[in-house]
């Protein structure tokens, strides 16, 4: 469609201007979707008026790419459509209800209970900022009257919170990358176990032996007022978390994500209703644009809220942003020179699995956002691994494994910012206890290097792999 660009200093200048206006964006507080629209908008000008590309075809890639996009989209429309019906219906409130109640029940070993917490109610709530946000506050607010460590705290939290982007099936980032591989949740699920699984004992171990060491107990009086408060201006029930483990089991059977969230925004719409005697007035607003809890005295009020289908528009944006800049860039060979850096030299799929986890990750250090660390290798690797007859669930783990994981690390990521911006904490203070984050991208390695080892394959001419059987 387009004559790729032979001149190799321009292509790097290009990539290198589209890089800088995009931490210059971060830095400056201004929103990454403006910031992607006016890449799009300067690198199309840029290519047309220096190379003369042609007009007609790049409008027909933007749209195709627009199209393409659509379904991620309104899986990011639903998924702030699904948290605040979960909130207006006690969904959340009853997850974080019982979270409160095994930690009063068990309080043996906080810093554990806090990772083991997050991760379940970030598992149901597909979002790891919107988890340390109502229950990582909560838990941090704990964590201060024991006098318990903030920044081992803080690190197990945020451990247990990115379980979400990792592997829940209502996560717009995890969609984004099942999007880009080209691959399932179903097949993807049972593939991340394999390196999800020690990741998670390791990190449970860790938290066990520093909670053992740093807070041995704790005060349960906090405890049960945010349970009390939960009570008096929720009702709080088991029956509510039937909605998302019917969102999860649906989506285990093989429904699409597309399909699963308007269901569960559905039933929690109508507990609502039924359970909650909310009108049908509070329940759209809350959907369209957030809830929050109007009894702003409540302990509780700055945990329950957020949400809202209006309040994703944002991040459709960012996401729908990224893939036409990327298309754009590779069709017309700008990003040849960072695609030549991690695909030469690739004669195994070992090599190709390193690379891939550097170049996701290297993108999520330097545009300081997950997007361009999912989008760029998920379309420029995929062939490769079809190559070397590796399945596209293979390279969404590899991509989920790194470049999502290692976020919260960098202090100039946009997750970090938000983080200091809730917790007062910088990611320099809780980035060495996130282990989580800092172990699974060592142990995916580690896995496909054992795992490839007791596969024996040998390579063909054309470097594709064949099984020696």
């Amino acid at each position: 469609m387009f004559n790729k660009l032979s001149d190799k200093n321009f292509n790097i200048l290009l990539l290198l201007v589209n890089i800088l206006i995009l931490a210059t964006f971060i830095i400056s507080g201004i929103s990454l979707s403006i910031a992607f629209c006016i890449l799009v908008l300067l690198t199309s000008l840029i290519l047309l008026a220096s190379h003369k590309c042609d007009l007609r075809a790049l409008f027909i890639l933007i749209s195709k790419c627009l199209k393409e996009s659509l379904w991620i989209c309104i899986i990011i429309f639903f998924i702030g459509a699904s948290i605040s019906a979960w909130m207006i219906s006690g969904v959340v409130p009853s997850i974080m209800y019982y979270g409160f109640m095994i930690l009063d029940k068990a309080p043996v070993n906080f810093i554990l209970l806090c990772f083991i917490i997050t991760a379940i109610i970030s598992y149901f709530m597909g979002t790891a900022i919107g988890t340390i946000s109502s229950m990582g506050i909560a838990l941090l607010g704990i964590a201060k009257g024991i006098n318990a460590p903030i920044a081992l705290t803080l690190g197990s939290i945020i451990s247990g919170a990115f379980i979400a982007d990792k592997i829940s099936p209502i996560s717009g980032l995890l969609n984004l990358t099942l999007n880009s591989a080209g691959t399932s949740y179903k097949k993807y699920f049972k593939t991340s176990l394999y390196t999800l699984i020690p990741t998670v004992i390791l990190t449970s171990i860790l938290y066990f032996i520093l909670g053992s060491i740093f807070c041995p107990k704790i005060d349960t009086s906090n405890i049960l007022l945010y349970m009390i408060d939960l009570n008096e201006n929720f009702i709080i029930s088991p029956y509510l978390l039937f909605i998302p483990f019917a969102v999860v089991f649906l989506t285990f059977l093989g429904l699409k994500t597309l399909y699963t969230l308007p269901i569960g925004t559905l039933l929690g719409s109508i507990c609502a209703i039924v359970v909650q005697k909310k009108s049908l007035y509070a329940i759209t607003n809350a959907i369209l644009k957030g809830y929050s809890l109007k009894k702003t005295t409540s302990i509780i009020s700055p945990l329950i809220k957020g949400g809202g289908a209006f309040n994703m528009l944002e991040v459709i944006i960012i996401v729908a942003g990224s893939i036409v800049l990327v298309t754009i860039l590779d069709e017309n060979g700008v990003l040849s020179p960072l695609t030549e850096l991690f695909l030469k030299n690739i004669t195994s799929p070992l090599k190709l699995i390193i690379n891939t986890s550097l170049l996701s990750s290297v993108m999520t250090i330097i545009t300081c956002d997950q997007t361009m660390g999912i989008v760029l290798p998920g379309k420029l690797m995929k062939q490769h691994y079809l190559d070397y007859k590796l399945t596209e669930d293979t390279l969404a783990r590899t991509i989920s494994d790194t470049g999502t994981i290692i976020a919260p690390l960098m202090p100039w990521n946009v997750n970090s910012i938000i983080i200091l911006a809730i917790t007062g904490v910088s990611s320099i203070v809780y980035a060495p206890f996130t282990f989580l984050c800092i172990l699974n991208p060592l142990i995916s390695i580690i896995v496909i290097w054992v795992k490839l080892r007791q596969t024996p394959f040998k390579i063909n001419k054309e470097l594709k792999i064949t099984s020696s059987d």
